[in-house]
Formats: structure tokens, sequence, C-alpha cells
């Protein structure tokens, strides 16, 4: 499907596109203008209902990408509502072997909360999720815009991504910021884990099982608290030659289990290598993790763990090698006294 740079694809409240290995990209105008960017999909919602079919009706638009559905391109690539109509909020993203390439931003979601319709005081995880899915940015945006991430979440709860990859493989990128980001956050719970192609077998098997990887990005997870006790957890992720794998600010209970923190070149835009970085922060579990590095091009860290509090934190059973350093406490990490804390 090939869209204007006006163009856009609404989903309305109730309906359902099911993209199955379809691509929607831009239109090229002329020989002399070229390709732009379009404006992306956007999927209606309901904000004050629940996201569960009752009697065969539901109150929020679906989108079902998969079998490599490609959203190219575009500015918005897909986003969970009408932009600026807040009463629109709700929409369902379900995409599985599907593909975001070179987009401003890939996938947007605006604060909702799904509930259990016969008990609305009960918040559940939002029906939307990602599975094996590929978000890329290869080249500079048609637009001329510098890429800004491939997922944006502010409030919501449950949404899964799992044995995704995140890659910035464009060459004209040269500076950090250029690189763009995996994943930001305001305020949002939610998962990064790997994928099983065979949901029935436990465990999985390895040639079945596909871990998700952060690549060539400024910030692969960057995840920030407002107001709300939402958290997130990344497991069995792969974070190679990102200025900052996971950044934390206020974020508390957060959980980084299982992951690879990889350094393996003089990747040029990159100026310093940082794992992960805790700007405050607590209740974490930072558990057998591997930090490795093979470029003496850049000083690497590990962990950077700033004013976490005096809470009894505990970083455990992680290896490191080749690091410049492994791990920096800097600020307030114990209590008072200095008993408790980091």
């Amino acid at each position: 499907i090939f869209t204007r740079p006006e163009s856009k694809v609404i989903i309305n409240q109730s309906g359902q596109l099911i993209a199955d290995n379809s691509i929607f990209t831009s239109e090229k105008i002329n020989t002399n203008c070229g390709q732009t960017m379009w404006q992306g999909i956007e999927v209606w919602g309901t904000s004050t209902q629940h996201q569960f079919t009752i009697n065969g009706i539901c109150n929020q638009g679906t989108c079902i990408l998969t079998n490599g559905a490609t959203i190219e391109n575009a500015k918005e690539g897909i986003t969970n509502w009408k932009p600026d109509d807040y009463n629109s909020i709700g929409g369902i993203i379900q995409a599985t072997d599907a593909n975001f390439i070179n987009n401003w931003r890939a996938v947007s979601f605006m604060a909702y909360y799904n509930y259990n319709p016969n008990n609305p005081s009960q918040i559940v995880n939002d029906l939307s999720r990602f599975e094996h899915c590929n978000f890329k940015t290869t080249a500079n945006l048609l637009n001329g815009d510098t890429f800004y991430t491939f997922v944006s979440m502010w409030k919501v709860k449950g949404i899964d991504f799992k044995g995704c990859l995140f890659e910035n493989s464009n060459p004209n990128a040269t500076t950090p910021s250029q690189l763009g980001s995996g994943i930001i956050t305001a305020d949002a719970d939610f998962t990064v884990d790997g994928y099983c192609s065979d949901p029935y077998v436990s465990p999985c098997p390895e040639a079945e099982f596909t871990k998700t990887n952060f690549t060539h990005l400024n910030y692969g997870i960057n995840a920030g608290k407002v107001e709300t006790n939402n958290t997130y957890a990344v497991s069995n992720s792969i974070f190679t030659n990102c200025q900052v794998g996971i950044y934390n600010t206020g974020v508390n209970n957060s959980t980084i289990t299982g992951n690879q923190f990889i350094y393996n070149s003089s990747y040029s835009p990159i100026t310093q290598g940082n794992a992960i970085n805790f700007n405050t922060g607590t209740g974490y579990t930072i558990e057998e993790n591997a930090f490795s590095a093979s470029t003496t091009g850049i000083t690497t860290i590990g962990a950077w763990m700033q004013n976490t509090g005096g809470n009894a934190n505990q970083i455990y059973r992680n290896t490191v090698s080749s690091y410049t350093y492994g791990f920096i406490s800097a600020g307030q990490n114990r209590n008072s006294d200095g008993t408790v804390g980091l």
C-alpha cells in the first residue's frame, strides 16, 4: 500500500485491521521529488472502556500485524489513539513477525489502563504485544528529521516485547544523539524478554529461542518515573554497542536479569559505553548479567548507580570482562549511618 505524505490509516473504535504480509510505505510522488514520509496508522480507542470483546463487541480499534507485515517511512508508525483526542485512547496493537523500518517513531502508546470488565477497579494488562518483530533504522529519514525512537510508552501496563530486534544501522548516524533509542517510557509497566517459537514446550529449546537485541543505539531502554509505581523487567536480551544500555530515572523495583552487554568494536558514534545507569530508583534486581568488551577505543562501565537510596539493594552474580570499570557507586546509596544500602 503506497501512501501520500498527508495520508494516514485510521482504525475506528470496534474496527479491526489484519495486515498479513502487507507493506505500508510512502508513495513516490514524482521522479524529481522522490519519496517522503506519510502519517502512519492510528488505532482509535475509547479511554473509559476495557479492551475485551464481549458479545462480539470491542470498544477499541484493533490492528494485527503478522507474517512480515511492514510499516515503513512513517512519521508516526502506529499509535493507540486519535492524536489530540484524550477520550480516544486504548487501541490494541498486536504484532508478530512484523517490521518497522525507517520511521521517526515506530510505535507510540499514550496513557491508558485496561481493566477487568467484571471489576472495573482491577487494572489488568494491556492486550497489545510485540513478538519476534524487527525495528530498524537503515538510512536517513526521508523528511530529513533525526530518528527519535522505536517505541515510546506513557502510563501503560503489561505490554510485552519478546524476541525483537531494535537496531540502528544508518551509516550516516555519526553522533550518539543521531542513534536514537530503542524504548523510551514514562510511568510504564512493561516486559522485555526472549521469544519461543513453540509456546507449548518448556523449557524452550535453544534452537527455537530468540533473544531480544538492542544494537547501535544512544539508549537501548530509557525508563523514567513521573508519578506511578509502575516498573519493568528486562531478561534474555543482548545490548550491543549502545551508548547506554538501560537508563533508569526514578523507577523502583525494576528487574534486569540474564542479559548481555557487549562492546565489541570502536563504533565511532559511541563516546562512552555505559551498560546500566541508574539515576535514582531503588528495590532493583540486577543479577546474572554478563558484561564484556573487546574494544580499547572507549571507556566502558558495567553499572553506574547514583542516589539509589538507603535500602538493602544488591547487585548479585554478574560477570564483567575487559570493561574499564565494572561498577561505580556515586551519591547516596546507603542509609545515613552507613549500615544498610548497596
